[in-house]
């Protein structure tokens, strides 16, 4: 059963040294050249990997990555500090960025490859 294997999430990526940059210039993370899948592997806190891989499809529009962080705010400021424009949206309504529905607090950005990318506390 799958229950026994690791799993990874891939996000596609139409230019990895652009993407490399974003993920390790804006937000931080530890980057390495994966030559055997054209892809970029990118470790974020505790054990979590996962890769950007050269693919020539459309950026992913559902959030398919989410960061779970201790204060939404504090990130998210540190994040517009740094050049990071945040998603404004109806559903569900966000202020300054931030959303919160029953009692959950989440914002969301696009990578350079357009991917969207959201972040929750807690």
């Amino acid at each position: 059963m799958l229950r026994d294997w690791p799993a990874e999430a891939v996000l596609p990526a139409n230019n990895l040294d652009r993407a490399g940059r974003f993920y390790r210039d804006f937000l931080g993370l530890t980057i390495e050249r994966d030559t055997t899948r054209d892809a970029l592997a990118v470790h974020a806190g505790g054990d979590t990997l996962f890769r950007l891989q050269l693919t020539g499809t459309p950026p992913c529009e559902n959030q398919t990555l989410t960061f779970l962080v201790r204060d939404l705010n504090a990130e998210v400021d540190a994040l517009k500090d740094a050049g990071i424009r945040f998603e404004e949206r109806e559903h569900p309504r966000t202020t300054d960025g931030i959303a919160e529905v029953d009692g959950v607090r989440m914002a969301w950005f696009h990578d350079s490859e357009g991917n969207v990318v959201g972040m929750r506390e807690g």
